[in-house]
């Protein structure tokens, strides 16, 4: 069967796809971001590049500085020691030409930022460090409305752009990392730049007045409220055909003001031909020289495609860790896995000699799998399934078909609502979400997943307190009865009920031997499915649940890990779907296991809470989203929790088994 689009994806997004006796370990690589819309990048094999460097003399400005930052400041300070400033000097001399402006200077001609902007283009690429132009300006009708060039320069150590001014010889950080343009707009929007500072000069020199200038650093930041970033990236080599194309991040901001330029709104609003919007950030923040690969295994065989858009490649290199040298190889590329471990690090080389940032893949060679351990693949929702990778690669015509047929009854108290608020904040995860996870609550629409809350509490009888498994073992079973054999819940067809704490109850004797009895009358072929008086029309599928963790004391008779490996067991053997609440409370997201981890991510032998820990190191909207208390309602983590990622895994879990529930062999 033909791979579908989003199982690509996962696998590009993951590094890697196995078969076999061999995994791709996960690993914390540069996020790759590609070029979709930048064009026209300066060409390195120009000899105007060598010819700036020799007659300037520039090699003896590094001093055998070999930090790829420094070396970046040190030219730039070089740029503002010879260009002196003149903002009013129409006509210039040097037609536009780096080498034409760097000769006037010399003799002591002044230019403005937009020579400025070229000279440091053409010097910093000349080096093979990726730069691109952009005009901005505060954009204020009545002042200040001034336009500023300046250039952004990618970092391959620090994997970002930065935001570099030769003019005023100075750049702007956040706790010691340089900031792009938009960052510093983001930063001058919120408050006034109140957070970051402005350095100047190879000495990063923090410096609120420029002394030079006056201007002060939160005026320094209002110049990039608008951003232009030129389309085409090649003003070097292009010079005097380099087309003016402008491309700016259209957010509700943009929406919602008009950019004055010299009292008017900016030219480009009456030649939309030149302004090219984006809604779409990483667009603009697209990475340069950093790999993305897609790894696949078969036997002891590694296939590995590399992926980057870096300009001016000369060639991808590979070393072989622990201590293997660099080679040069192709993008493509197989390799004989030899070992238990096995780590390799790619990098891209362009024609300047640049290094982009390194790209790791780690392949293991698998323990051999017992039948049981087969198994619990097929009808255990662990920590294994609780992951965004999993759910995006079930096939989406089970995901639809889980969505358009399956009607949920769900009864818990507080720990129970951490899959419920996953799956109702589920669908303004991403794009698309909102269709494929749609879902209602105790209020039935069509397309979307029906799940009924708290459903069948109401349905105990009298006196009896079945809102949870551990209220009352027994409870459940004949609340549950009382529930499918009320007409008005006919169409119920999935039915899982949720433990507060599990520690100290009798799951043998109670839970499921009461679980088989349900199962017995109303799964498939029960003794109460069928059409006639007494009869219901549609079976039902129960959902086992395993109990929460509870901190430093889970070992132990009676103990959630025992009542769990319980629970399991019988589910492997029986073939049953199970939600393994005990195995995601206490599996962190690279699965290491923290037995004695609370309901949080909390472990002492951690060292604090694994799971808030990686939630605060990845973006919300990227890696993570907030749950919901309701589908599109109040934002709010799972009870219990002080972090999202605990509910999100439970979601990604519940997904998995409703896909499997509608037929999906879960390979």
């Amino acid at each position: 069967m033909k791979a579908s689009p989003l199982f690509i994806t996962v696998c590009l997004l993951l590094t890697g796809c196995t078969s076999g006796e061999y995994v791709v370990e996960k690993t914390d690589n540069p996020p790759y971001k590609p070029n979709i819309e930048f064009q026209g990048f300066e060409d390195l094999a120009n000899p105007g590049f060598q010819h700036l460097i020799d007659k300037y003399k520039l090699d003896t400005i590094f001093h055998g500085e070999t930090d790829e930052f420094r070396r970046i400041l040190l030219l730039r300070h070089w740029i503002k020691s010879v260009i002196p400033i003149n903002d009013h000097g129409d006509p210039y001399p040097g037609d536009g030409y780096v080498e034409g402006i760097l000769d006037a200077a010399l003799l002591g001609q002044g230019f403005h930022c937009g020579h400025f902007m070229k000279v440091q283009n053409g010097i910093m690429n000349a080096y093979g460090y990726v730069t691109r132009t952009l005009g901005a300006g505060p954009g204020v009708q009545g002042g200040p409305d001034g336009h500023h060039g300046i250039n952004e320069i990618w970092l391959n150590d620090y994997n970002k752009w930065f935001l570099s001014d030769a003019k005023y010889d100075h750049h702007f950080e956040k706790n010691g990392v340089p900031l792009s343009a938009l960052e510093i707009r983001d930063e001058y929007l919120k408050n006034k730049a109140a957070d970051i500072i402005k350095v100047k000069g190879p000495d990063r020199i923090p410096t609120d007045i420029d002394p030079e200038t006056g201007t002060s650093k939160e005026r320094s930041a209002q110049t990039y409220t608008w951003i232009e970033f030129h389309t085409h990236n090649d003003m070097f080599t292009a010079w005097p055909d380099f087309q003016t194309m402008l491309t700016m991040y259209e957010d509700d901001y943009f929406d919602n003001h008009t950019w004055f330029w010299g009292g008017n709104p900016h030219w480009a609003y009456n030649q939309p031909e030149f302004m090219r919007l984006v809604k779409d950030r990483d667009v603009i923040k697209w990475t340069p020289n950093t790999i993305a690969s897609k790894v696949v295994t078969e036997g002891n065989v590694a296939t590995i495609k590399l992926i980057s858009d870096t300009p001016n490649l000369a060639t991808y290199q590979m070393k072989e860790m622990p201590g293997g040298d660099w080679k040069d190889v192709e993008a493509s590329l197989e390799i004989a896995l030899k070992n238990k471990r096995n780590e390799f690090v790619f990098r891209t080389l362009n024609l300047a000699g640049v290094t982009g940032p390194e790209h790791t893949i780690i392949i293991n060679k698998l323990p051999k799998k017992s039948s049981k351990n087969q198994l619990t693949d097929i009808y255990i929702a662990n920590n294994r399934v609780a992951k965004e990778a999993v759910l995006r690669s079930i096939p989406e015509a089970y995901i639809n078909k889980a969505r358009e047929t399956l009607h949920i009854a769900y009864q818990h108290t507080s720990h129970g609502t951490q899959v419920a608020r996953g799956i109702f904040g589920l669908p303004d995860y991403k794009e698309g979400d909102d269709h494929l996870f749609g879902i209602t609550n105790n209020a039935p629409e069509a397309g979307k997943l029906d799940f009924h809350d708290y459903a069948l509490q109401d349905y105990a009888v009298p006196g009896v307190d079945a809102s949870d498994l551990s209220r009352n073992e027994t409870a459940f079973i004949q609340a549950t009865r009382n529930y499918l054999d009320d007409d008005a819940n006919d169409d119920i067809n999935v039915v899982m009920w949720s433990w507060c704490n599990i520690a100290g109850h009798q799951p043998a004797k109670n839970y499921l031997p009461g679980m088989d009895s349900l199962i017995s009358e109303y799964g498939e072929g029960g003794t109460k499915i069928g059409n006639g008086e007494g009869l219901r029309p549609h079976p039902v599928t129960f959902i086992y649940m395993t109990g929460h963790a509870n901190l430093e004391n889970n070992t132990g008779e009676g103990n959630p890990k025992n009542q769990a490996d319980l629970i399991v067991e019988n589910c492997q053997k029986n073939k049953r779907y199970c939600l393994d609440y005990y195995s995601i409370d206490t599996h962190d997201m690279n699965d290491n296991y923290w037995e004695d981890a609370g309901d949080d991510g909390n472990s002492a032998t951690y060292g604090g809470n694994f799971y808030l820990d990686w939630q605060i190191a990845h973006e919300s909207g990227k890696a993570w989203y907030e749950n919901r208390k309701s589908p599109g309602g109040e934002v709010v983590f799972g009870a219990h929790n002080s972090q999202h990622i605990t509910a999100n895994r439970k979601a990604y879990a519940m997904w998995w088994i409703l896909a499997r529930i509608a037929g999906w062999d879960g390979k």
